[in-house]
């Protein structure tokens, strides 16, 4: 008897990535089955599938045949280019006359992360101050981002 399994985790987890940088993470699919799988297509599905990219090693090209007990891997660069969560899915097509599986779509998830700055008023009333006097104020600067805002100084 033929089998052709093709086995694939069900998720990736990048966590918080600051927005516009990229991180890297790889998921392989295995053959477990007695003949090879072939492996014709991957794409990127979901809500955010332009702020992921896959890539393989070099030298390999789609369609691609995977040997029993082999395996390709496939690397996944996330990079936010907003705030909040940046999830989308993998889809791999194997050829049907190939495989008697079916791979579940890998959920990708990600959260884009980036300091904000708010600043109430962009104007400050002081009026008149004569020479060798202060005056006091307050400026509320507030974060509605999701990282931290670290300010090293105010000029």
């Amino acid at each position: 008897v033929v089998t052709r399994i093709a086995q694939v985790v069900d998720s990736l987890l990048f966590g918080d990535v600051h927005v516009d940088s990229a991180i890297r993470d790889s998921f392989i699919v295995h053959s477990t089955g007695t003949a090879p799988i072939i492996v014709n297509a991957v794409t990127l599905s979901g809500l955010f599938p332009n702020e992921y990219n896959f890539s393989f090693q070099s030298g390999i090209t789609l369609p691609y045949s995977i040997s029993p007990n082999d395996s390709l891997i496939v690397y996944i660069d996330f990079k936010p280019k907003d705030i909040e969560q940046r999830n989308a899915n993998v889809i791999i097509t194997l050829n049907k006359s190939a495989s008697c599986s079916i791979v579940k779509p890998l959920l990708l998830f990600g959260r884009g992360v980036q300091p904000l700055v708010d600043i109430r008023s962009r104007t400050l009333a002081i009026g008149r101050v004569c020479v060798g006097t202060t005056f006091d104020t307050t400026i509320i600067i507030r974060n509605p981002g999701n990282a931290p805002l670290i300010i090293d100084s105010i000029m």
